[in-house]
């Protein structure tokens, strides 16, 4: 995951190395209204080992500290 997101994502090795910005997988809310969104804390996992491939989630980047829009 962590390979992929830098070679993918302009701005995300910045942001990584500073710690501001945090990684949130956002569930597919039409199947379970009832997720909550989970905070990624091991970036050396696969894209399929955090469910994102399988069920329609999606990764989301919030900066620590602010409330995002949940599901925006």
């Amino acid at each position: 995951m962590l390979t992929t997101l830098q070679s993918r994502l302009s701005f995300f090795k910045t942001f990584h190395q500073q710690r501001r910005m945090q990684l949130f997988i956002i569930p597919n809310i039409k199947e379970d209204p009832a997720a909550v969104p989970t905070l990624v804390d091991d970036l050396h996992k696969s894209f399929k080992d955090w469910g994102l491939k399988e069920d329609g989630a999606v990764l989301q980047l919030r900066e620590p500290g602010k409330r995002a829009n949940q599901y925006a």
